[in-house]
């Protein structure tokens, strides 16, 4: 269990540094609507056997959360992009950082995003999304 927890705190060290690279891009502006980006990553998700199920809830759980992303709390290089090309981002990165589980059926005894005892794959879907908000956030939000 030890064991697992350093790993994860590796895991998530190394996915800072790697969401960090995409939000830099972010701040091109690209024109990628959020609509294309969530299908993209639904797609991602069915090709990783991720079941209906699985994909209803991550993906609810990611359009809330994102949807909390405010155009008033936009620094100056957020409001160059605007809030939808940002919300739009955080979505892509999570489909471009989404790291592959070894065993993502395993049940992890945590309850994330309402949901009890999340198997290894939803926890990793979990943890990448709050990676690339929080890049996004640090990059393109006031603080």
């Amino acid at each position: 269990m030890r064991s697992s927890i350093v790993a994860l705190a590796v895991f998530a060290g190394l996915l800072a540094t790697l969401t960090t690279v995409s939000v830099v891009r972010a701040q091109s502006c690209s024109g990628a609507s959020y609509g294309s980006e969530r299908s993209k990553l639904d797609r991602l998700l069915m090709s990783r056997s991720y079941a209906k199920a699985e994909r209803t809830f991550l993906l609810g759980g990611a359009d809330r959360r994102v949807r909390d992303l405010k155009q008033s709390a936009l620094n100056e290089r957020g409001e160059r992009c605007g809030i939808e090309p940002v919300r739009a981002h955080v979505i892509g990165c999570v489909a471009a950082q989404l790291p592959r589980v070894a065993a993502p059926e395993r049940p992890t005894g945590k309850s994330l995003w309402g949901k009890a005892n999340v198997r290894a794959r939803e926890a990793a879907f979990i943890g990448t999304f709050h990676a690339c908000s929080g890049a996004a956030k640090q990059a393109l939000f006031k603080r």
